[in-house]
């Protein structure tokens, strides 16, 4: 937590800070490119404020990376399971998952 707030105090966006910290934490160096396509889902998606909290984003984003399929005949049913399970215990911790609220 404290190594997000601090990519957080280091203008970062939620999204990116969530990414680089738990990301860090759990699949060593994060590839420069995977960094920018966290940016987009900044501030609501496109600093918009109308869609999925960043910090929500970039924690699917994690997930997705750990758990993730490459191609279609994988399954993807674990990565799912933990998707909605984080954002459900996203909703009961914060009470949102809009950006905005």
């Amino acid at each position: 937590m404290e190594k997000a707030r601090g990519y957080l105090n280091a203008s970062r966006h939620c999204s990116e800070g969530i990414l680089l910290a738990v990301g860090k934490h759990y699949l060593g160096e994060i590839n420069p490119q995977v960094q920018r396509l966290s940016t987009a889902f900044a501030g609501g998606v496109g600093e918009t404020n109308e869609e999925l909290c960043g910090a929500l984003s970039g924690g699917l984003l994690v997930i997705g990376a750990l758990y993730g399929r490459t191609d279609a005949r994988t399954s993807d049913h674990r990565c799912m399971r933990l998707a909605a399970e984080y954002r459900s215990h996203f909703l009961a911790h914060f009470g949102y998952t809009r950006c905005a609220d």
